[in-house]
């Protein structure tokens, strides 16, 4: 099933993500580079802002346009994105998993289990919920990996750990 679009007045597109998407976006392409910007629920709106975005685009530099009509910002400043940590994101699906994604209760926790016990394996001397996302890399799940399988001479145990 293809994602609704629509045309505005002076021929740009609208259009949504996935059919299910509550919000229609503008896309702009500037020197091979696209730029989304979420211009609302309600089409007509959403249209009216696609124009009034391409005319702003005509007349100002790219960083200027998603200043003022990006509202989360962007990562064409040179502005970092906050980094959440493990314990946010746990928090965070332990809250959520249930209404919105039609789990039961205890999954979140064994997955947050899950992710804390590899963590500390992972990164020794580190608590596992203060650890940013962006610092669980391969090499620490390697690591973890590695820690898991150390000692173990039994094949049926060897087995079961690489599941």
């Amino acid at each position: 099933m293809k994602a609704p679009s629509s045309k505005t007045r002076r021929g740009n597109r609208v259009f949504k993500h996935t059919p299910t998407s509550k919000n229609w976006t503008f896309l702009r392409t500037v020197d091979k580079r696209r730029y989304f910007f979420p211009v609302g629920a309600v089409l007509s709106e959403a249209r009216k802002i696609a124009d009034e975005i391409d005319a702003y685009a005509v007349l100002h530099p790219m960083k200027e346009v998603v200043a003022k009509y990006r509202p989360n910002g962007s990562r064409v400043s040179g502005e970092r994105r906050k980094v959440p940590t493990c314990g946010e994101i746990i928090k965070r699906y332990k809250l959520l998993a249930p209404q919105d994604l039609g789990v039961k209760k205890v999954t979140p926790l064994g997955y947050a289990s899950a992710l804390r016990t590899m963590l500390k394996g992972g990164l020794p001397g580190r608590d596992p919920v203060s650890v940013r996302i962006d610092e669980v890399t391969p090499t620490v799940i390697r690591n973890w990996k590695r820690s898991w399988m150390d000692g173990s001479t039994d094949e049926d145990k060897i087995l079961s750990r690489k599941r």
